[in-house]
Formats: structure tokens, sequence, C-alpha cells
């Protein structure tokens, strides 16, 4: 008995394609569309004095509505690191106080849940050096006399 190589080879092909339809791999379906959120605002004081805890809001919103979590560097050393995902629009507070006399850079930026960053945003907070002035008022309210006698020696 003869057997045709060619209808063997069909009849392997066609096995081939029915296994391979029943058979169909799971694709995960990626999309490049993500895009990062936006640069957050941060709301707050511009001046301070030393070791008082001032309050910062810091807000954004993502394109895409995703969730968004915030780094925060407070410009003197320390960080919060990566917060807590929190819905886009939402606004975040953290509490923070200086050590010293400086202007520090708050800068802080956002991420969202595909691992998209934001752009840096930048807040000035200024802890400035304390002048005592000196009123000389209350001296010449007590010694009258003594406000015309300086005023001629001038």
């Amino acid at each position: 008995m003869k057997t045709n190589i060619l209808s063997k080879g069909l009849a392997v092909a066609v096995i081939i394609l029915f296994i391979g339809l029943a058979i169909q791999p799971s694709v995960a379906v990626t999309s490049d569309d993500n895009s990062p959120p936006e640069k957050p605002d941060i709301i707050g004081p511009l001046r301070g004095r030393p070791g008082v805890e001032y309050d910062y809001s810091f807000v954004t919103t993502d394109p895409d509505g995703d969730d968004v979590s915030y780094f925060i560097d407070w410009g003197d050393g320390i960080n919060t690191g990566w917060t807590d995902y929190i819905p886009s629009g939402w606004e975040i507070l953290f509490h923070h106080a200086w050590d010293r006399i400086d202007t520090f850079s708050i800068r802080v930026k956002a991420k969202d849940i595909h691992g998209a960053e934001g752009e840096w945003s930048d807040f000035a907070m200024e802890i400035p050096r304390t002048r005592t002035t000196t009123s000389y008022h209350w001296l010449w309210e007590r010694f009258p006399l003594l406000e015309r006698l300086l005023g001629l020696i001038r």
C-alpha cells in the first residue's frame, strides 16, 4: 500500500493548525499612552522661624486619572520618600520644621501608579535671621531734653 507523503504532510499541518487555535496564548495589552502627573502645587508659608513646625499642602492631577504618589525634599537633607498613593486631584498635607537659619528649597514631584514621574516643583522657604530693632522712642519720651541735645550735635 502506497502512502502519499503530501497527504500525510497536509494532515499534520491541519492538526497543528487546530491545536494552535485551541491553545491561544494570553496576550498582555500595554499602552504607551500613559502620561505623567502634572507639576504639583505647593501651598504654605514663605517665611518662618527655626524649630517651628509649618504645614504644607501638595496637590497634582494625573491626565489619565491615575492615583499619584509624592516625593518631597525639604531642602535640609530630609525627604519623605515616596508617599502612599492617593487619588489624583486630592490634596495631601505634611508638616516640617527647619532647625537653622537659611533659605530652603522645598522640592516635590509626583508619579502615577504606572511609575510615570512628573517634573519637580520648587518653593522657597526662608528662615531669616531675626533682627532686634532697637527703638529709642521711649528714651525721648522720658528725657525730651536729651533728644534736643542730640539734635544739636548732629
